[in-house]
């Protein structure tokens, strides 16, 4: 799903569901089932996803891969961002300092925080079997490796299949135009 992914929208993405928690602690298991969820929903609702990254199915249902490379502690472009604001203490991602949202727009902050609060009582292990259920995620199921999902099967997934080719379309004008303002 090559939108434009920016790792500070990542990083406040991933701070608004944590502020919820009295710690500001979660697993990682739980966040990126959260941030897999949060990006779903908004290609349903919006036509593009809210942090640009990359979906891919692996055992435990869909995770986003740039953010699952931070959390791991791999060297990519961007983990310096990630880990001014976010430490890995085991399972969990502790958020140490506070991004701010001026990367998102009100529609996603708005969302974050539903999501956040309507999946405060589940656990990580709910939301893997939740998202195990995820029609993108049965036809990727990469047993014990990983598989790329498709921007089109979540497309299809979410119900927008007769707008698929225009969604398509914006994605790639949405590279192109960030690869003029980038330079």
């Amino acid at each position: 799903m090559p939108y434009t992914f920016s790792p500070m929208k990542a990083v406040q993405a991933t701070s608004i569901l944590l502020k919820p928690s009295p710690d500001m602690t979660m697993s990682y298991m739980k966040l990126i089932k959260l941030l897999y969820i949060a990006d779903r929903e908004s290609i349903k609702e919006t036509r593009a996803p809210i942090t640009g990254d990359r979906p891919v199915a692996m055992p435990h249902g869909p995770v986003l891969s740039s953010i699952y490379d931070f959390i791991m502690k791999r060297d990519r472009p961007g983990i310096e961002t990630w880990e001014q604001f976010f430490e890995t203490a085991g399972i969990d991602i502790v958020l140490l300092n506070e991004p701010g949202t001026d990367e998102l727009c009100p529609y996603e902050v708005d969302k974050l925080r539903e999501i956040a609060a309507r999946y405060a009582d589940h656990t990580q292990w709910d939301l893997r079997d939740l998202t195990h259920e995820f029609d993108e995620w049965k036809r990727n199921d990469p047993g014990h490796s990983s598989q790329a999902i498709p921007l089109e099967h979540i497309i299809d997934a979410v119900g927008l299949s007769n707008e698929i080719d225009e969604i398509l379309q914006d994605r790639e004008d949405s590279k192109y135009f960030a690869s003029i303002f980038q330079r």
